[in-house]
């Protein structure tokens, strides 16, 4: 199975993306993408969400747990993402630093 890296790449290729214009989607800047993709940075929640709803898949293809693209309906990244767009601008540094350190620590130890 590939890594989430190499989904996320092979996805915007799919779409025929240019770093540049993925970057711009999501609100984030282009060395960030590339960041992703090599492996060396990890997107905020927010952006995994955003990337999951942009290419239409599942979380667990998308994260490298499954091989079937196929949405479930996000509903998993419909939820979170409702919820971090009510509260996750109400957390404090620690609580967003907790949040991200938990997303790393799921993506790594998925890459391993």
């Amino acid at each position: 199975m590939a890594t989430w890296n190499e989904r996320l790449k092979a996805l915007r290729k799919r779409k025929g993306d240019s770093q540049a214009d993925l970057a711009k989607l999501i609100g984030v800047g282009k060395t960030s993408i590339s960041g992703y993709e090599l492996n060396t940075s990890v997107p905020t929640m927010k952006s995994l969400l955003t990337l999951i709803n942009y290419f239409d898949v599942s979380a667990d293809y998308f994260l490298g747990f499954s091989d079937d693209p196929t949405p479930n309906d996000n509903k998993l990244a419909d939820n979170l993402a409702s919820k971090m767009d009510n509260s996750y601008d109400e957390l404090d540094e620690i609580d967003k630093k907790e949040i991200q350190d938990f997303i790393s620590f799921v993506i790594s130890r998925k890459n391993k």
